[in-house]
């Protein structure tokens, strides 16, 4: 399983970032990119073909016309080819932008299907894009985003934002990272952020793709390696023992398993 990795460059108030994706063109690469996640909205536009879609554990399949929707600190990734001649739209910008249009914990659907707006939000996105967006100020982009999510709105009904669990295991997450080498279980974590065993359980391995026992010996492993490169002559055993492992037999099958990974 790979690492969800935070995106902090779009972790400011006038992020904006656009563009469109054809791979007919020689700058194109494949869209097959690893799970992460930023504090960012994103959404994402099918103009040909088809991507397989990912968005806090769950699958789609994004078809011309179809508008994807990723709320703010939602793990995400897409999968997509030369081969699939899909042609998309990717938009990348602060969450205040849509809260000045969407009053109130509102959000849009996951996975949007084509409608009648179509034709609309495409000439909107075209003309955007061929009007040399890498020379729009910051005037012009704000007012592109507000004018296409105007549009949206106007096609799309806001669902009300359910609590968001995102955020609580994200910082479940962190705490794990910053006290592997503890005696950590999926018993405490749940009870400190006020979550029986089994819905946590249920929800963190949705959130990660693992249990809570992989994710945790993963980084304890991780550590591991970097410790070994670090201090070559350190007996392994003192290196399982500083990364929280209680047993020799634990961390040598721990290590079978995530070593590769490094």
């Amino acid at each position: 399983m790979q690492k969800i990795i935070y995106e902090q460059k779009s972790d400011n108030s006038e992020y904006i970032y656009f563009r469109y994706v054809d791979p007919k063109l020689p700058a194109h690469s494949p869209g097959i990119r690893g799970p992460h996640f930023h504090n960012a909205i994103e959404i994402k536009v099918v103009a040909k073909g088809k991507v397989q879609a990912f968005c806090n554990g769950e699958e789609y399949l994004l078809e011309e016309g179809d508008i994807f929707f990723v709320p703010s600190l939602s793990p995400h990734y897409y999968s997509s080819n030369r081969e699939s001649r899909a042609c998309y739209y990717d938009l990348v910008f602060d969450e205040n932008f849509f809260k000045k249009i969407c009053v109130g914990d509102y959000v849009l659907p996951t996975h949007m299907k084509k409608s009648q707006a179509w034709e609309l939000l495409e000439t909107i996105l075209k003309n955007t894009w061929d009007a040399e967006w890498s020379e729009f100020n910051s005037q012009r982009r704000r007012a592109f985003i507000f004018s296409f999510l105007g549009t949206l709105l106007q096609y799309y009904s806001p669902i009300k934002l359910e609590k968001n669990i995102n955020a609580v295991l994200l910082k479940a997450m962190q705490f794990v990272e910053d006290n592997f080498s503890q005696d950590i279980t999926i018993e405490s974590l749940a009870k400190s952020f006020g979550y029986s065993k089994a819905h946590f359980s249920v929800i963190f391995h949705k959130f990660t793709g693992m249990n809570f026992k992989d994710y945790l010996n993963r980084i304890r492993i991780s550590a591991a390696v970097k410790m070994q490169e670090e201090e070559p002559k350190l007996p392994q055993y003192v290196i399982a023992e500083r990364v929280g492992f209680a047993s020799w037999t634990t961390f040598t099958r721990a290590y079978r398993k995530f070593g590769a990974d490094r």
